[in-house]
C-alpha cells in the first residue's frame, strides 16, 4: 500500500525538480485574468473532485443497505414463484 502511495509523490516531486531545474527566462506578457482562469480550472477541478467523491461514498453505503435488502426481496420473491409452481398433489 505504501508503494503505491509513495509512486506518485516521488513523481511529482521529481517533476517538480525538472521544472525548476530547466528555469528558462520567459519574455512575454502574462495577463493577470490568466492567473484567475487558472484559479477557477483549479477551483472547479476541486468542486468536482469532491462532488464524484460524495457520489461514490454515498452509492457505496447505499449500495451495502440496497444489496441487502434487495437479495431478501429477490429470495422471497423466488420461493413464492417456486411455490405456485408446485403441482397439487391434492386429489
Amino acid at each position: 500500500m505504501k508503494k503505491r502511495l509513495l509512486l506518485p509523490l516521488f513523481c511529482a516531486v521529481e517533476f517538480f525538480v525538472i521544472l525548476i531545474v530547466l528555469e528558462q527566462q520567459a519574455h512575454a506578457y502574462v495577463d493577470p485574468g490568466s492567473g484567475l482562469l487558472m484559479f477557477q480550472v483549479g477551483g472547479s477541478m476541486l468542486a468536482g473532485a469532491c462532488f464524484m467523491l460524495r457520489r461514490k461514498l454515498r452509492r457505496l453505503f447505499r449500495l451495502d443497505r440496497s444489496v441487502k435488502e434487495d437479495a431478501s426481496q429477490g429470495n422471497q420473491a423466488i420461493i413464492n414463484e417456486a411455490r405456485s409452481c408446485e403441482p397439487n398433489n391434492s386429489r
